[in-house]
């Protein structure tokens, strides 16, 4: 059973040849958005004993409280508030009317990063990767992380500690892993949700997204099976490197 946004995940493991796609059924379902059971939790308070749906709104049965009413857009998942897409892409069955592409903000969490000065940008990554405790629960749900052997597991590599040793290490991490998914990406917001810290490493990989739709035209990781990704293909109208450089300055998250 997938959702739209898994759909685009499966297509790009598909490209990759991850899995024989006959001996896949896929199962294509509508979603409105997840809901976050830390926000349900925050709304309605601890002791929940059941859950039923409304139009707009749960009504959330607890143990001390009574019931609650908690609606569906305070309730959503971070990655759910800024969804690309209600189409399913690849499915064998669908459930449901499909949905169509969204006109997303996405980005906006992006631009605000690339409106600070570069020692504000610096301070918020510093900040933010500081709290990583090297879980490698982002790698391990990412579906563009499908390396056979992980350089981060590799004893020769500098950077294979669970535990952060230093701060280089604990940047390079995530900057290696952000460049290794590059273009590959399907922005499906996983690393960020899994993260136990709540560290927000989507705003890495959509900083991506967002420059190689500026600098190579829009595309978009999973829309289509066996389509190259602009980092791996060629065509004349590409920039040529000093031109993405020329571009980048001053706008880089």
């Amino acid at each position: 059973f997938l959702k739209p946004c898994d759909t685009y995940s499966f297509n790009q493991l598909l490209t990759e040849n991850r899995f024989q796609r006959e001996k896949v059924y896929a199962v294509g379902i509508p979603c409105e958005g997840m809901a976050d059971i830390d926000k349900v939790k925050a709304l309605s308070g601890d002791g929940i004993i059941g859950i039923s749906f409304g139009e707009d709104a749960m009504t959330v049965n607890t143990l001390y409280d009574g019931e609650k009413s908690v609606a569906y857009k305070d309730a959503l998942a971070e990655r759910c508030l800024s969804c690309k897409s209600k189409k399913c892409v690849a499915y064998d069955e669908l459930l449901g009317e499909n949905g169509e592409v969204l006109d997303s903000n996405r980005f906006d969490e992006v631009a605000k990063l690339e409106s600070m000065t570069e020692d504000e940008r610096f301070l918020f990554w510093q900040n933010e990767l500081s709290r990583c405790i090297r879980c490698n629960a982002c790698r391990d749900v990412c579906p563009a992380c499908t390396c056979e052997k992980c350089v981060f597991d590799n004893p020769q590599s500098g950077v294979e500690n669970k535990a952060i040793s230093d701060r280089f290490e604990e940047k390079m991490f995530h900057v290696i892993r952000a460049f290794h998914v590059a273009g590959r990406c399907t922005d499906c917001g996983e690393c960020s949700r899994v993260c136990p810290q709540n560290i927000p490493l989507h705003l890495l990989n959509r900083k991506f997204i967002k420059d190689i739709n500026e600098f190579y035209g829009e595309y978009q990781a999973g829309e289509v099976v066996g389509s190259r990704a602009p980092l791996v293909d060629y065509t004349t109208d590409d920039l040529e490197p000093g031109e993405a450089v020329e571009k980048g300055v001053g706008n880089n998250a």
